[in-house]
């Protein structure tokens, strides 16, 4: 093969790296978008949330069905909530779970000795308190 066919065949390469890399970035731009569609729904969600529990707190009980209150805007209130709870205890078994993770792995490193460690102290920190030292040590 002459240089010419080797240039060919590299751009052709290339070319292909190009294409996946162009699908991947569709990929999580699509899911980027996503979440920001659920994170603006659970904004809103937990606005409705806190509304309803800042009334609770300042006295005014919320509305019942003896009350004369809609029984169906009612029981609307009760599944959100209902989702609201289900969602958050899934995403906070995730977070522990992710946080155990990442403990493990400090206390294997710890022992190999290369274990991340809060500055002046011996105790392990997570990474997720790793990441926010760092972050308010850097000078920006």
């Amino acid at each position: 093969m002459s240089t010419d066919d080797w240039r060919t065949v590299l751009d052709g390469g290339l070319v292909l790296l190009l294409a996946a890399l162009l699908g991947y970035v569709a990929m999580l731009a699509r899911r980027m978008r996503d979440c920001r569609r659920e994170f603006g729904e659970m904004s809103a969600a937990l606005l409705e949330l806190a509304k309803i529990v800042g009334q609770s707190n300042r006295g005014a009980s919320a509305p019942t069905v003896e009350e004369g209150a809609d029984p169906v805007k009612a029981e609307v209130l009760r599944d959100d909530l209902a989702f609201l709870v289900e969602r958050g205890a899934a995403l906070a078994d995730r977070l522990e779970q992710d946080l155990r993770l990442g403990l493990v792995r400090q206390r294997q490193a710890k022992r190999d000795g290369n274990a991340p460690q809060a500055a002046g102290s011996g105790r392990v920190v997570s990474l997720s308190e790793l990441k926010l030292i760092k972050t308010l040590k850097s000078p920006r």
